[in-house]
């Protein structure tokens, strides 16, 4: 039972919010740096806690954002390549395991057509007949991209992209080649070309260098390679969709407030609105006797 409780703790907004606040805080405070290693534990370990767990996906999603928005502040390497890749391949199988479903069951368009993709930027949890929906599968895909994107177009800045990002293009070209959804190897495939295309400049780049790299300095080139061009796309698209969210919020509550504002005013909250009495009179009917009311 004390387990099931941490795990749900684990499992909340509050936790979210904390780790989001502290890689905030750690990144931008000098004084913070320090705590840099041990809170990037803690979110690894929240991770991978619940890394195959596909209903989960959401808050694993945010403790990834997390880390890479560490990484990129710090200019530091934090390793997620191989956490993203076990999630991509859980992934590639269920969306298999989904269309040989509809398949023999013979559903097909109709039905995926009744599903919409869920926000998985302000979920925590999906539903276990939503992670057998192909339309749910694909937007975890989608976001799993992103993460790619993010993390290897910072990594890109470092004279060791191209041997850094080897083993992980071998497994993306691999899950590329046998993955059955369209949209996903779409994706996939753009991912692996920027990567292959910022790969040789960076080769190029480090040919070009007079002296050896300073050892304790991480990112040395600039973020004008295509797969740095991409992640930066990311942040940006990112940032606007979390301020869209953040405007419709607040217009929805002072819509809500002037509605109900309205109705008090207008007395529409099935009471009548008290009549408003001068100072010094008594309102109608106070101090007068039964029987002058009935006269």
């Amino acid at each position: 039972k004390g387990a099931q409780q941490q795990a749900q703790m684990l499992l909340s907004w509050p936790f979210v919010r904390s780790i989001s606040l502290w890689t905030k805080a750690v990144g931008t405070l000098p004084a913070l740096e320090p705590l840099a290693y041990p809170l990037s534990m803690i979110t690894m370990g929240a991770a991978k806690h619940k890394l195959t767990s596909l209903q989960v996906f959401p808050f694993v999603n945010q403790c990834f954002l997390a880390l890479n928005r560490l990484g990129g502040q710090l200019e530091t390497f934090v390793p997620v390549s191989s956490h993203l890749l076990k999630v991509l391949g859980i992934v590639m199988q269920a969306i298999e395991k989904a269309q040989r479903k509809n398949r023999s069951s013979g559903e097909g368009k109709a039905l995926d057509s009744q599903v919409k993709a869920p926000d998985i930027e302000i979920s925590l949890r999906l539903s276990e007949a939503q992670v057998s929906e192909p339309l749910v599968l694909e937007a975890i895909g989608g976001c799993l991209c992103a993460l790619f994107s993010d993390h290897l177009g910072l990594v890109s800045q470092s004279p060791g992209f191209p041997e850094v990002s080897a083993p992980v293009l071998l497994h993306l070209r691999k899950h590329s080649k046998h993955c059955r959804s369209e949209a996903i190897r779409r994706q996939l495939k753009t991912l692996i070309e920027k990567c292959e295309a910022s790969a040789d400049i960076v080769r190029a780049r480090r040919e070009q260098l007079d002296a050896p790299p300073d050892a304790k300095k991480f990112l040395i080139f600039d973020a004008d390679t295509p797969i740095a061009k991409a992640r930066a796309e990311v942040i940006r698209r990112r940032s606007a969709e979390e301020k869209a969210r953040i405007e419709a919020e607040v217009s929805g509550d002072a819509a809500t407030a002037k509605a109900a504002h309205k109705r008090r005013v207008s007395g529409r909250d099935g009471e009548a609105m008290p009549a408003v009495v001068p100072e010094g009179q008594k309102p109608p009917g106070a101090g007068t006797s039964k029987k002058a009311l009935k006269r």
